[in-house]
């Protein structure tokens, strides 16, 4: 049974603090089934000459449009590996992307406290404010529907992103934490707190922020782009895109950073008969949080990454590292300034003229505690002639 999200603000502790609590029922992904709905219908029920891919091999053998997928950064600009081929001009591409990411990360002084109960129980709210020095506590699972159309021109193409994100589910919990403990992982006291809970915490000072229970749905922040092909060098395709992710998000739910971020990605690939080495690198200006009050900011990030077909020319494996800045570096939290480090395996496949469909796990790979730990994506992509 839905119930109506609550929010609760104020003033607390001394001047110039503040608290801004919420607290949201239970609901279901209504906004994003549309959407979802309204892509497939356009991918599969659009004629043949609209679905053929330029070059459908290119489009097996591309990277994985993965991000990082931290639970605090979400609201934030994220740079997307992408294929440095564009769209022939005058043609349409549309691609549609479910993901579903799981973080369980603080603060090291909460997480040594869980590590030794025996029972699960809920965040305790009043034991985190007791906690000395700067506490932050980040357990959740958010399902993120982008859904991106595209349309060539001359050497490059323009593009525009909408995302919508819901936190309603927490189904991987059970299944990460069994996974770490058959590999010996760290779990960072994930037994000790109830699977289904979603909970942020953030004290920095007098300043703080709580975000309590699951089921809100929302639109995250609006972005668009442009991709211009460079010529190519030695038999490596070069292309550089232009991103801007406008302030469109429910920034109450952390769906959204409140500001304006902008960023410019570089991109190569190297192709071979039967596979494709790509990298990319780039720059982004963050913006002030408007919730978590970090400042603007200054972030690189980078992505390497190697493809394969299988057999016939219609499926494609692919492994890729993404790496980069924490937006919380320099910040109050030591824990959140390290940096992104992740690795993506996926499968890619050619499903009909045009229509290509990827799977992919993505798994923090270092730091257990303070990054996503586990997100699964799944994706489709059209392409026009």
């Amino acid at each position: 049974m839905a119930r109506t999200p609550e929010r609760f603000s104020g003033f607390s502790g001394r001047a110039g603090s503040w608290l801004d609590v919420r607290c949201v029922g239970i609901d279901e992904m209504r906004y994003a089934a549309p959407l979802v709905l309204l892509l497939l219908a356009a991918t599969l029920g659009s004629p043949p000459a609209a679905r053929a891919a330029a070059d459908e091999v290119e489009a097996v053998l591309a990277p994985l449009p993965v991000r990082g997928e931290f639970l605090l950064s979400s609201g934030y600009l994220a740079l997307t590996p992408s294929t440095a081929n564009r769209i022939p001009g005058s043609e349409w591409g549309f691609d549609l992307r479910l993901t579903s990411a799981n973080t369980f990360a603080g603060t090291w002084t909460v997480v040594d406290g869980l590590v030794n109960r025996t029972e699960p129980s809920s965040w305790d709210l009043e034991h985190l404010r007791r906690q000395p020095g700067d506490v932050f506590v980040a357990d959740g699972e958010v399902q993120r529907a982008t859904a991106t159309i595209r349309r060539g021109f001359g050497r490059g193409e323009v593009f525009a992103s909408i995302p919508v994100l819901s936190t309603g589910t927490a189904w991987a919990d059970e299944l990460i934490d069994e996974f770490h403990t058959d590999f010996d992982l760290g779990r960072a006291g994930r037994p000790a707190i109830f699977p289904d809970d979603h909970f942020i915490y953030m004290r920095a000072g007098d300043r703080e922020v709580v975000r309590s229970g699951a089921g809100e749905t929302g639109p995250g922040d609006l972005l668009v782009g442009v991709k211009y092909v460079l010529p190519a060098y030695r038999g490596t395709s070069l292309a550089t895109e232009v991103v801007v992710e406008l302030p469109t998000g429910d920034r109450a739910a952390l769906f959204g950073s409140g500001s304006l971020d902008a960023g410019v990605n570089f991109l190569a690939s190297r192709r071979t008969e039967r596979s494709t080495l790509f990298a990319a690198a780039g720059v982004a200006h963050l913006g002030e949080h408007a919730v978590l009050a970090v400042p603007e900011r200054t972030i690189v990030a980078a992505n390497l990454g190697y493809s394969r077909l299988l057999g016939r020319d219609d499926t494609a494996a692919v492994i890729q590292i993404s790496v980069g800045d924490s937006p919380f570096r320099g910040l109050d939290w030591p824990e959140l300034a390290e940096p992104l480090f992740q690795i993506s395996l996926g499968l890619q496949f050619l499903l009909d003229s045009g229509l290509v469909a990827h799977v992919a796990l993505v798994e923090n790979a270092l730091h257990y505690g303070n990054s996503a730990d586990f997100a699964l994506q799944l994706g489709l992509s059209a392409f026009g002639r």
